[in-house]
């Protein structure tokens, strides 16, 4: 109502140019009044003078000023319409941060649900599509990565290749595929000593992607130190839209990952509609290093999907790894898929 009010005191007093036309009828009431009173006029006459003009006035300020009103009624309906817009954007971005934090906390208490009495130590990590990740680690120490590194060095390679403007040949298409695949080991030491000039050579794709907590161990590329979170960082290098490979590589390296050979569909796949992995496995002094890193998809089209990395060490036996793993990818599966 203030604002009203205020458009009606702004109607009436503004020396605008929208009110010039109450100067002449002020000038007709001022003279006519102090004509009549100077011929004596009876003054009841003088009354119906000014009540006259008052009327043309009202009348005036009505017609002048309806766009006034109607634009003044606009503004607060559409203020009120603003308002709740902003309103309703403000409750979705508190439903989404609500959800994401519940997600969150539903896969943390999950992931810690797992019984390790059979197993050993674990991390995990997921990136979901929305960008959020969530992870959950039973120790603070990294973890051997064993074959996954394979998917480092095969994505240097085409990285390399990329830059300088070189196809892959035909006896490193091999290499990768057996590699990748196949889980080839050979391949693996061939392509990094022949190709990548050496083990030390991974550190340039871990500096590329800012894996600060992934480090090479130059004599033995399968105890190459990693967390969960820094592997996601090169599936994501994989999966997402990316600086570090092309289109085209992004595609042949996803290609390798989703044909892995039978015996190797263990893992993050459990449960999977479509899956590209890469699994990693070996016997340590502790006890068995076991890896599980990939894409999972939840439905056929790849409309749901979440990147995943799943790490593990000290277990009594690699099938209790092996088991370990699919344990943690059910129990994500499930609070996903809700």
């Amino acid at each position: 109502m203030s604002r009203i009010g205020s458009i009606v005191r702004t109607a009436l007093f503004t020396n605008g140019d929208t009110n010039l036309w109450l100067i002449p009828i002020i000038l007709v009431i001022v003279v006519g009044s102090f004509i009549f009173w100077k011929k004596k006029t009876n003054k009841k006459r003088i009354r119906w003078l000014w009540l006259f003009v008052l009327v043309l006035v009202s009348i005036g300020i009505v017609v002048k000023d309806t766009t006034v009103f109607s634009t003044t009624l606009s503004g607060l309906i559409t203020n009120k319409e603003t308002v709740s817009n902003k309103t309703n954007a403000t409750n979705d971005k508190k439903n989404v941060h609500t959800n994401h934090s519940e997600i969150k906390r539903e896969l943390r208490t999950a992931w810690q649900s797992v019984d390790q009495k059979d197993s050993g130590e674990f991390a995990i990590a997921i990136l979901q599509n929305d960008g959020q990740v969530v992870s959950y680690t039973t120790t603070q120490s990294t973890f051997a990565t064993a074959s996954i590194v394979k998917v480092s060095i095969a994505a240097e390679l085409l990285h390399n290749n990329a830059m300088a403007q070189v196809t892959l040949s035909s006896t490193q298409a091999d290499l990768l595929t057996a590699m990748i695949e196949e889980s080839d080991n050979d391949a693996a030491t061939t392509l990094l000593t022949n190709d990548l000039g050496g083990y030390s050579s991974l550190s340039a794709i871990y500096q590329a992607l800012a894996m600060t907590n992934t480090t090479v161990d130059t004599d033995a590329w399968g105890y190459t130190q990693t967390t969960a979170e820094d592997q996601l960082k090169l599936l994501s290098a994989i999966f997402e839209p990316s600086d570090y490979l092309t289109t085209n590589s992004q595609t042949y390296l996803q290609t390798l990952m989703n044909t892995v050979t039978d015996s190797q569909v263990w893992g993050i796949s459990q449960g999977a509609a479509n899956v590209y992995l890469k699994n990693g496995w070996l016997q340590d002094e502790d006890g068995w290093i076991v890896n599980s890193i990939g894409k999972f998809d939840l439905d056929k089209a790849g409309k749901e999907s979440y990147l995943i990395a799943v790490l593990t060490k000290n277990n009594p036996t690699f099938a209790d790894g092996q088991a370990l793993i699919e344990k943690l990818t059910a129990k994500t599966n499930a609070v996903l898929s809700k």
